[in-house]
């Protein structure tokens, strides 16, 4: 799943991100990492930096030089979340797989990188007229978090756009909303096609179970997964109670109903965690000794879902922009085929 969220007050957000399950017996927190082109050219790489992080949300650069601000003050920048499906946060947090967090930074990385192509937008004047120019780099501050907020395994990052981007002519400038928005349904699909690509080359079974791509790995029983989805629970519970239902109630919904942050033990919750696992019985699936697809196979997947997305948009509207196209393609592949072999 993909969410995104604006960063209206830089102060709150500059430490919102330090109050979560990655606060572990010895103090210290859970990874984090400066991702991005723009990040790069600014010098910025490794762990991310508390001060550094706080003034780039206020618009100060590394050099000093403040952004200019708005008319209607400044955005400090937007939350784009990526989180594993349940199947997989289990594998990775309760099974202690190492190599399925590995794969779900690759598919954050995935989906970044399309973002960063093509959503990372500067406004320019040329004789007078504001114009939209593509910058190709991007700011950006990634944090893994391993706990819902009701303290269920749930493997997620937060990668913080910075909102600031380099024009071609060497200035530092904010970013454009709205190309981050309309990239969302299309980063969504991409990380997740992704993250499933990832998870069979390491030998597990990929089950999708909703048409937007979203799936999980064989193995576990619907109970199982939904006692370790009490977060889910409660928004299902919301939706009912307001008599709603679809993707933009349950967005809504969740961050009206969400529960504070709180600092935890992890030795204590890992142990809360496996007691849950027994008495529901749980047992990690075996990832199983698996041969790639052929480029055929593969490639034959994926021209079917081009073929499939082109169809069923094209029965709803004569004209479609090729991210949705491509959105549907992808999430249509999601465990036959990866997102390059569609992309291609």
């Amino acid at each position: 799943m993909l969410s995104i969220a604006k960063l209206k007050d830089a102060g709150a957000a500059s430490t919102y991100y330090e109050h979560d399950d990655y606060y572990h017996g010895s103090g210290q927190q859970a990874p984090s990492s400066w991702w991005g082109d723009g990040a790069r050219r600014l010098g910025l790489v490794g762990d991310v930096n508390r001060e550094v992080f706080a003034e780039l949300l206020a618009g100060q650069l590394p050099s000093g030089a403040q952004l200019e601000h708005g008319a209607t003050g400044r955005l400090a920048g937007h939350d784009l979340t990526f989180s594993a499906p349940k199947s997989a946060s289990l594998l990775a947090l309760l099974g202690q797989r190492h190599d399925v967090i590995d794969a779900h930074h690759r598919a954050v990385d995935e989906a970044l990188a399309w973002v960063q192509r093509h959503a990372a937008v500067a406004r320019t004047t040329v004789g007078g007229q504001t114009l939209h120019e593509r910058t190709d780099n991007l700011v950006v501050a990634r944090f893994r978090h391993n706990t819902s907020r009701e303290l269920d395994p749930q493997l997620h990052t937060h990668a913080v756009v910075l909102n600031v981007t380099q024009r071609a002519d060497g200035a530092w400038r904010a970013t454009v909303s709205n190309p981050l928005f309309e990239a969302k349904m299309l980063a969504g699909a991409l990380y997740r096609a992704q993250l499933a690509h990832e998870l069979r080359q390491l030998g597990y079974t990929i089950d999708r179970t909703h048409g937007d791509g979203r799936f999980e790995v064989r193995g576990f029983s619907d109970d199982q997964l939904a006692a370790f989805s009490k977060r889910r629970d409660q928004i299902e519970a919301a939706l009912a109670r307001e008599g709603e239902d679809g993707a933009v109630a349950a967005a809504r919904l969740a961050l009206v109903s969400r529960s504070a942050k709180r600092e935890v033990d992890r030795a204590v919750l890992q142990k809360t965690w496996y007691e849950e696992a027994e008495a529901h019985e749980l047992e990690m699936p075996k990832a199983l000794q698996r041969q790639a697809s052929s480029f055929d196979v593969e490639h034959a997947a994926a021209a079917g879902a081009v073929r499939h997305a082109l169809h069923h948009l094209g029965e709803r509207s004569a004209v479609h922009r090729g991210s949705d196209v491509l959105a549907y393609a992808v999430a249509t592949a999601t465990g036959r085929a990866s997102p390059a072999a569609v992309i291609e």
